[in-house]
């Protein structure tokens, strides 16, 4: 989940417009973000990932249908806005899973290994 957050983040700025894509990922982030720890609370760790997944995958199908032959309308940016959301939702959880399912020792060897990767990579 997290190479599409990071491969979204930067095909924003590939996409014809630029700008108002842009605007709509900083505001799917903070929705993403913000209702992923709700929905952890609220339904649990599996519905959570559902409902974020399946968020994205509606959004990533519909822009592959719709939304990439459609670019210069005002659908491309709302488009983007739910995929990028679920995205940003399933990222975010798999922090916060993390936390939930290991204690303090094991969370911190888990991210520090998971961290170490990503930056030799």
């Amino acid at each position: 989940m997290q190479t599409n957050f990071y491969m979204l983040s930067y095909l924003t700025n590939l996409f014809t417009q630029v700008y108002t894509t842009a605007v709509c990922a900083a505001i799917s982030m903070a929705l993403g973000f913000g209702t992923s720890g709700w929905l952890l609370e609220r339904v649990g760790l599996r519905a959570s990932f559902f409902i974020g997944s399946f968020t994205a995958s509606c959004g990533g199908l519909s822009l592959l249908l719709y939304g990439i032959h459609n670019q210069d309308t005002m659908a491309f940016p709302i488009l983007f806005l739910f995929t990028f959301t679920g995205v940003a939702c399933s990222y975010s959880l798999s922090f916060a899973c993390v936390v939930k399912l290991f204690e303090v020792k094991r969370t911190t060897r888990v991210l520090g290994v998971a961290t170490f990767f990503a930056r030799a990579s």
